[in-house]
């Protein structure tokens, strides 16, 4: 196979948006537990109503449940946007520098193995250490050991690179589907079979 070989010069929005991506995939799996946590504190107030006649004592542990679930739910969606506010901070700081320093990168793609590198690092991946690929939108994510990893910006690669790269990518790694972020219709093999 010959190594297909991608440069793409640092854009600062697109380093956001794709960074941005990357954390709502890194963070979908804590959001859904914290929206299944949810569901705990309107069975609690349920059981507070109902006991509310009956036995004072439970009355009062379910009474005490709720409270003690509603302070989690306020503390965890304040720990959420404060989080959130500083990742959003750093990332506008990063992609500053990265701008200033003219983060340009690069991708080789070979037959045993993942090449990136930039002005700051050299990194190989073997196919084995990479498990996906998907695409949402117009990136290209894939994920290195279960994180999603690299982010390439699709509708910057002519149709020829762009065809190359995804018979590279399905001889070499499972597609995988991204469930929507923000309701889009497209998926993934509609957006490969274009």
């Amino acid at each position: 196979m010959e190594p297909l070989k991608l440069f793409f010069r640092f854009d600062k929005e697109a380093f956001i948006q794709s960074q941005q991506l990357k954390r709502e995939l890194e963070t979908r799996l804590v959001k859904k537990n914290n929206r299944n946590w949810l569901f705990v504190f309107p069975v609690c107030v349920l059981f507070c109503l109902i006991t509310y006649y009956g036995n004072t004592l439970l009355f009062s542990v379910f009474c005490s449940l709720t409270i003690c679930f509603a302070l989690i739910a306020c503390l965890t969606y304040i720990q959420t946007k404060n989080e959130t506010i500083i990742y959003t901070k750093k990332l506008h700081e990063l992609a500053e520098k990265h701008a200033d320093s003219e983060m340009d990168f690069h991708f080789e793609f070979t037959e045993d193995q993942l090449k990136y590198w930039d002005k700051d690092k050299h990194l190989y991946f073997a196919w084995s250490m990479l498990s996906k690929y998907a695409i949402h939108n117009h990136w290209l994510i894939i994920w290195v050991e279960g994180t999603p990893y690299f982010m390439i910006e699709l509708i910057k690669l002519e149709q020829s690179i762009y065809n190359q790269l995804m018979n590279v990518l399905k001889s070499k790694l499972p597609l995988i589907e991204v469930e929507s972020l923000n309701n889009s219709s497209t998926t993934s093999n509609q957006l490969i079979d274009q």
